[in-house]
């Protein structure tokens, strides 16, 4: 039996995603080339490893928290943490970030 437009559309859809790197969280997923993240986008700019302090919340932010000089986790995301040289607890009130921001 010859495949079906829909057979090929779904082996072209499998293809693509396993091409991808999937990121869970919460109710969410996401997905992203992989070998694409922060860390190579700063790479993109010239920024050198070690060379500057990295914020994060999520999951992308694991590459570049391994590759920055020191590392601030805005709120708790437990894979991230063991990334993160630093945590800063996210609460109702963003006084700690307006704090950070003014630096």
């Amino acid at each position: 039996m010859a495949p079906t437009s829909v057979d090929t559309m779904h082996t072209a859809v499998r293809k693509t995603l396993d091409s991808l790197e999937n990121i869970v969280k919460r109710e969410c997923a996401g997905y992203q080339p992989i070998h694409i993240h922060k860390w190579s986008a700063l790479q993109k700019l010239g920024v050198a490893d070690k060379q500057f302090v990295a914020f994060g919340n999520d999951a992308n932010d694991m590459t570049m928290f391994q590759h920055a000089i020191h590392s601030v986790m805005i709120g708790n995301y437990a894979e991230l943490a063991s990334f993160a040289a630093e945590r800063v607890p996210l609460e109702e009130d963003y006084e700690t970030i307006r704090k950070l921001l003014r630096l």
